[in-house]
């Protein structure tokens, strides 16, 4: 990904956002363009995701189709009509095991923090912590950390907190 950023982002000044698994790509594409002593990004939005440096311990990439999807009513972010389309769950499925398995088993390595500053959102219903680890990845922002009225999975309703 960084590699095909290169041609769009070189010479302007731009940003990074993820959220979730997006937040740990946005962290790695950051310090690969660092690596490559590419212009970096001026900061670093991570939302509803824990530190890199942070391992996840789940395993729900390994749960049969009934646990995965036991997995994605708790976070309460998909809509139950999605939720009960046997059709589109046999297509779906696969790519959210696959995402679970790419988060669940990336592993940080440690190195340089990043240049830029790191603003972290939340949800004030977080199930897990995320704020206080993302410091020693780089310059976390302080104080507030903005938190939204929401799960981490509900972007439809957030607002402000």
């Amino acid at each position: 990904m960084a590699g095909a950023l290169r041609t769009v982002l070189d010479g302007r000044p731009y940003a990074f956002f993820g959220h979730s698994m997006g937040a740990v790509l946005a962290f790695e594409t950051a310090r690969r363009r660092a690596a490559e002593r590419a212009t970096g990004p001026l900061r670093l939005f991570a939302s509803a995701r824990r530190a890199p440096s942070v391992p996840r311990t789940q395993t729900v990439h390994l749960r049969d189709d009934d646990g995965l999807l036991a997995e994605i009513r708790r976070l309460n972010g998909t809509n139950q009509q999605v939720l009960q389309d046997e059709e589109l769950l046999a297509l779906a499925l696969p790519t959210i095991r696959a995402d679970y398995r790419a988060l669940e088993t990336y592993r940080y390595a440690p190195g340089a923090p990043l240049d830029c500053p790191v603003t972290v959102l939340a949800g004030t219903r977080t199930p897990r912590p995320t704020l206080p680890t993302w410091s020693p990845n780089g310059p976390a922002s302080r104080p507030p950390t903005p938190t939204f009225a929401s799960s981490p999975a509900d972007t439809s309703t957030s607002t402000p907190g």
